[in-house]
Parts: C-alpha cells; structure tokens; sequence
C-alpha cells in the first residue's frame, strides 16, 4: 500500500519525541490580534486575512502569502498556528477540535478588535478545519466574514491509508516525514498514530456534514482553488465542498483549477524543485487575493 507523500517514511532519519518547533513564540507573536493596536489606530474597513497551514505543518506554509499581500495592499494578515503543532508531545495528544481552536480564537479577538473586513484563508487541512469552524458557528457575528478562500481542500486522499487507519493502528509505528533543510525546521517531522486516527474522523465527519449541507450566511463568498494534478487530494474533492455548500445555502461558490503539479501550491518556500510555471501559479492566488480583500 503507498502512503501519500505527506506520510513518506525515512527510516534514516533520527526524529526525539522531544521535538519542538523552535519559532512557534515568534509565530504566536505574529497575530494581528495581540499587536499592539490602540482602538483609535484600528480601521474598522482594514481587511484582515486569517490564514490557516496544513496538517502537521506550520505558518511557515503561509508565510509568502503574508509577505506578498501587506507588501502590495493595507491589509494585515493573520498566519495562525494549528492548536498542538508545537511540538510531537502535543501534538501526539490531540483532537482535530484542539487544531481549529486558535483559528475560531483569533476570529473573535479580531472582531472584538472591532475588525469589519475578515476573509479566511485555509490550506488542505486548513481549509477542512475552516469548513468545521462554519459548521459549528464559530464565526459569529458573521457580518465581518466576507470571504473564505480554500486551497487544495483535504477531504479524499489519493491513497487509501488514513482509509485503512483506524485498522492498521495497533500494526504500524507512527510514519516519519521526508522534508528538505528547510521544511525540517517548520514541520512536525513524524505523523503520530493518534493524530492520524484524529484526521480521518475529521476527514469522516466533515464529508458527512458537506453530503448533508453547511448552513451559513449568504452574504459569505467562497472561492476554493485546487491543483490539477494534486499528487495528495483526489480531484474530486472540490465537488463536494461545493455541493455541501450550496446544497441549503443560497451562496457564490466558486471553483479554480491551477495547474499545477503541487500540494498546496501556494507555498514555494522549501521546496526543492521550482518551476516557472509554480510562481505564475502562486502570483494568481495571491493577486487573487488583492481583489477580494
């Protein structure tokens, strides 16, 4: 059975359990809403963009989009760090609701800020989160969510793995990740066991919760983005967001397909092979993002 790319194992490399990312204070450091704003400073129109990594990743993945969008507008953008991706001890004891908490967390604080102008922005599992913290009414007052953009939405794997997980379990030892130099310093290298048994009840729960419908504000737009030829999420998946959206909300959905060979294309930073063609990709999103903000 073929593990999807994110579930590589290297069984040369020696992870400690200990591990711990080493930026994750300056991350925290980085919210809009622990800045040090005075009310009379903030601009209730500002947009803010609360971005939101992968699985097991950080907001490393994230971390061009927020350079590239307060480099050519005024907004500020959020990079939220996942809840108990810190460190492997964490993270092996979590729940996927331990991971949406810091994203519906800042939310509220940037609305109590007095933030009117909010559009989320999720990556793969950050997109599902995104669509969980819809479900469960964790972006109320909703009057200052514009927009919520999904990128390469985690729903279906290629690979039938995490299917098999809650099986395979007792069998198997948590998988190391493959990562270049400089992903290693960022994401958690190792995929523990329970944490994989928690991603597939997200995957199980939020495909239910799209076959039934999402109710939500209307005024909400959504545009979701995929890679053509994801080489992690089937193709499929966003015509299921799409369906679960639209199915008892009266909403604008949109869907772009990128060409891209890519897994969360808008992240280039640490990867080892780049293309021209990945950085005209990664400009569309985020010039995308300029005309929405």
């Amino acid at each position: 059975m073929i593990l999807p790319l994110f579930l590589c194992c290297n069984q040369k490399s020696k992870v400690s359990a200990k591990w711990v990312n080493k930026f994750a204070d300056m991350y925290k450091q980085q919210l809009v809403s622990i800045q040090p704003y005075s009310s009379s400073t903030i601009k209730p129109k500002q947009s803010v963009i609360i971005a939101v990594h992968g699985f097991g990743s950080s907001p490393f993945e994230c971390r061009e989009l927020k350079k590239y969008i307060e480099q050519h507008s005024t907004a500020l953008v959020s990079n939220v760090y996942l809840g108990k991706h810190q460190s492997l001890d964490e993270f092996s004891n979590s729940s996927w609701q331990d991971w949406l908490q810091p994203i519906c967390d800042e939310y509220q604080k940037c609305i109590k800020l007095g933030y009117e102008h909010i559009i989320l922005v999720g990556c793969s599992t950050g997109a599902t989160l995104i669509l969980q913290g819809l479900k469960g009414n964790c972006f109320l007052p909703s009057q200052a969510l514009k927009h919520i953009v999904l990128i390469d939405s985690f729903i279906d794997l290629q690979s039938k793995y995490l299917d098999y997980i809650d099986w395979l379990a007792p069998l198997i030892f948590s998988p190391k990740v493959n990562l270049s130099c400089k992903e290693a310093n960022h994401w958690l290298p190792i995929r523990p066991k329970k944490a994989l048994l928690e991603l597939n009840k997200l995957k199980n729960i939020t495909k239910k919760d799209l076959k039934k419908g999402l109710v939500f504000s209307s005024h909400i737009n959504v545009s979701i983005f995929k890679s053509k030829h994801d080489p992690i999420m089937l193709q499929h998946n966003s015509k299921l967001i799409y369906e679960g959206l639209t199915k008892k909300t009266p909403c604008n959905v949109t869907i772009t397909t990128i060409d891209s060979c890519l897994h969360v294309f808008s992240r280039l930073k640490g990867r080892k092979n780049i293309a021209e063609n990945d950085k005209d990709n990664q400009i569309i999103l985020f010039d995308y993002l300029l005309k929405v903000i």
